[in-house]
């Protein structure tokens, strides 16, 4: 929003707004107000995500990057930004807010859920490349990829394949262009990887 101090209006659009003003002598004087508000990016994603315990602010996936803050309140001004290295707190709310030419977008609200992660890959023995990609993602784990799934930045499920091999290949060609989560499964383990579409 914007509030002319001439009129004392406030504009929350786009747009030539004009001000007409007679003096005590009779005299006109125009003024021409030439606005322009900058719309901030908006945030999608899941609002409920559910992470390995001892995860980071820097895993929630959401769609843009973001400022994460640990109150609405917060959020709002915005005033009091956390670390994206902040671990996450089992059932706790975080707000990310997102700022296009230093305009804030509305926050968005992020509940997270935490698991014991007994059945979490090896990282050392587990790779996805290349990342970003234009087409075609490899992916390799020590033991069989039984399962590869592909979902969007609204969580829905634009991609689902059987592998039954320590390494595979997944076809994102059909794709726009885009952040996605690729899912793979191996017996009880799973992980889920952000790629970049290019």
């Amino acid at each position: 929003t914007f509030t002319w101090a001439a009129t004392g209006n406030t504009y929350t659009e786009s747009g030539a707004y004009t001000n007409v003003t007679t003096n005590a002598n009779g005299c006109v004087h125009t003024e021409t107000l030439n606005l322009t508000i900058n719309q901030a990016t908006a945030i999608t994603g899941a609002s409920d995500q559910s992470f390995v315990e001892g995860s980071t602010l820097n895993d929630i996936v959401l769609s843009t990057n973001v400022t994460w803050y640990a109150s609405l309140a917060d959020a709002l001004v915005p005033q009091n930004p956390i670390a994206a290295t902040t671990v996450l707190t089992d059932g706790a709310t975080y707000y990310a807010v997102s700022l296009t030419e230093n305009c804030p977008s509305e926050p968005f609200a992020v509940t997270v859920s935490t698991f014991l992660g007994t059945n979490s890959f090896d990282d050392a023995l587990f790779s996805v490349y290349p990342n970003p990609t234009f087409d075609v993602v490899t992916v390799r784990y020590a033991k069989a990829i039984e399962h590869v799934s592909v979902h969007n930045v609204l969580g829905q499920s634009v991609l689902s394949d059987n592998i039954d091999a320590n390494q595979g290949q997944v076809d994102l060609s059909h794709l726009t262009a885009g952040t996605y989560f690729v899912k793979i499964t191996s017996g009880e383990a799973s992980k889920t990887v952000k790629v970049i579409k290019k």
